[in-house]
């Protein structure tokens, strides 16, 4: 109990300091020295286990931001080889230090560095490498919908290009079992729809179907905004049946960012959602949530437009008890 008060009282100390030297020139050669005598030292001997990596990890959770530019981005390259030992114990620290300095509102490294982690946090979800915990799963899910809007805000090029990763990965989590991961993956699929899908982005993918309506071969293969929509379009199988309230949520949000570009990127969506229609109340428990789904379908369509693609609506019935209204 002594030394970790004594390890928090230096860890404070350490901030207070390197705090001190914020906007000076000697913040580079301090930053150096901590991490090339005190960070990179820390897992370089396997005989002493992981405890010196987690007590460096507790004092960068409080002095990383704080950091200079060059060597916050020096520690999240040192992460990636940290991962790869494979311990849950470090790699949840890490995910928690990564937190805090996405969330720190002047810190300034290289997204990329920060895009690798993410990326590789996003496949491993995937490929179920981590093994993760409830617990777990949900802090992941919770960095990477915070990290993910923090590279875009740092550079939008390269974190659109990874989008459909993520996308894939936080699909993954919704068949997981563990009810609080999918209320932050949920979230998280919202997020990134209204922060990091934007007109130019949606206008690729409208542009090529275009060309291809009107009969013009295709050279390329799907745009980045396709790729997305077919992971939403798949959510709708019958595997997701589970939690087809919470991926509602999801195409709705997707349906109010296209717009009227809806039919060209949800046609399939639109017929999944005719389907449904068709499902008989006893078959089909989730009647409201495809409703308000529909809803959001005709204010990005258009109520004139709607019914083209999604029959048996029934928005004009005369009896108002047969009608559905939205």
């Amino acid at each position: 109990m002594f030394c970790s008060k004594v390890r928090q009282q230096s860890h404070l100390c350490l901030r207070d300091v390197l705090s001190n030297f914020q906007n000076s020139p000697l913040l580079s050669p301090l930053s150096e020295y901590i991490f090339e005598r005190c960070i990179l030292p820390a897992a370089d001997d396997p005989t002493k286990g992981v405890k010196p990596l987690l007590y460096i990890l507790d004092a960068l959770e409080k002095c990383l931001p704080i950091l200079s530019s060059e060597y916050q981005t020096s520690v999240l390259k040192y992460f990636k080889s940290v991962l790869d030992m494979s311990q849950p114990r470090v790699t949840r620290r890490i995910t928690d230090v990564l937190m805090l300095l996405c969330l720190y509102p002047t810190s300034e490294f290289s997204p990329d560095a920060l895009l690798e982690l993410l990326t590789s946090f996003a496949r491993s979800i995937s490929s179920n490498e981590m093994s993760l915990s409830g617990d777990g799963m949900t802090v992941t899910v919770r960095l990477l919908d915070t990290g993910i809007n923090k590279v875009y805000s740092l550079n939008k090029q390269i974190c659109v290009s990874e989008l459909p990763t993520f996308f894939n990965a936080l699909k993954d989590v919704l068949t997981s079992q563990h009810e609080e991961a999918i209320c932050a993956a949920t979230t998280a699929l919202k997020n990134i729809i209204n922060s990091c899908i934007d007109e130019t982005l949606i206008k690729q993918g409208v542009d090529i179907i275009t060309l291809e309506e009107n009969k013009k071969s295709r050279t390329s293969g799907p745009t980045i905004i396709e790729k997305i929509c077919a992971t939403i379009e798949s959510l709708l199988d019958n595997i997701y049946v589970d939690v087809w309230d919470r991926v509602f949520e999801v195409v709705s949000s997707m349906f109010h960012k296209l717009g009227s570009y809806s039919p060209y990127l949800m046609r399939g969506i639109l017929k999944n959602l005719e389907y449904m229609q068709k499902l008989p109340d006893e078959d089909f428990p989730f009647r409201k949530q495809l409703h308000v789904c529909l809803g959001s379908a005709l204010v990005a369509i258009g109520p004139e437009n709607l019914p083209s693609f999604v029959h048996n609506l029934n928005v004009e019935a005369e009896d108002l008890s047969e009608a559905n209204i939205w």
